[in-house]
């Protein structure tokens, strides 16, 4: 998960800084663009914005109409600088914003206690935007993430985990909301979701790391459906 901050004024100069030191969260200067560039660049590369008050103010229109971002959210964080309190905008694309911690947008926060929040945070969440614990478990079981499967399981996870009423209804539910963020068809997630299945279950190390390392409990030549998968990994 990668965050830029755009940054314009003294205020949140020296946040910025440490933010791009210890989270390696970008810092974009932004007092010589206009919005348009802006979110040219962060619909390429980017899953959350940090902004400051005035600039956010100025941008919100251009920022809410021009952002490629499926259910984006939004959570002010109250940053305390020399006796006074400040707003910091945090943009998230999709769910993003559930991986941060409630006391991030509760408190009122300095510097340390700001750049403290998305470093543990960061820490844990995988260059794929997974938990990092999903991450190391696709990792174990040798899943690529060359495969479109890999990302359209991540996004399947993600949903069931926010609303599990999905697994009643994978194909005219689950997969259609997975394939709208993709722009593909439900079909095709749910053929590319069963493709990164097999590869996995061909590859030979599924059962013995799901059910030695993660307590799960398959058979040895019992291939999971793609439900009973995403199930499965939902539950880690």
């Amino acid at each position: 998960m990668k965050g830029i901050f755009i940054d314009a004024d003294e205020v949140t100069g020296r946040l910025a800084k440490k933010l791009n030191f210890c989270c390696d969260v970008d810092i974009f200067k932004a007092d010589k663009a206009d919005a348009a560039e802006i979110c040219s660049i962060i619909n390429q590369n980017y899953e959350f914005i940090l902004i400051g008050e005035q600039l956010y103010k100025s941008m919100f229109f251009e920022l809410s109409s021009r952002l490629a971002w499926f259910n984006m959210q939004t959570g002010t964080i109250k940053f305390t600088k020399n006796f006074s309190v400040y707003k910091i905008y945090h943009i998230c694309k999709g769910d993003y914003e559930r991986m941060f911690p409630i006391e991030l947008y509760t408190k009122q926060l300095d510097e340390n206690a700001i750049v403290d929040l998305f470093r543990r945070t960061l820490s844990n969440v995988g260059a794929d935007g997974a938990p990092g614990k999903i991450s190391r478990f696709f990792t174990e079981i040798g899943l690529s993430r060359t495969l479109k499967g890999y990302e359209y399981l991540v996004e399947a996870v993600r949903l069931v985990d926010i609303a599990p009423e999905l697994f009643s209804n994978l194909t005219k539910g689950l997969y259609p909301l997975v394939g709208n963020k993709f722009g593909v068809s439900g079909s095709v997630v749910e053929r590319c979701i069963r493709n990164a299945v097999d590869s996995v279950i061909s590859k030979g190390k599924f059962f013995e790391v799901a059910n030695s390392l993660y307590g799960g409990n398959f058979g040895k030549y019992e291939k999971p459906t793609n439900g009973e998968f995403i199930s499965f990994v939902s539950l880690i």
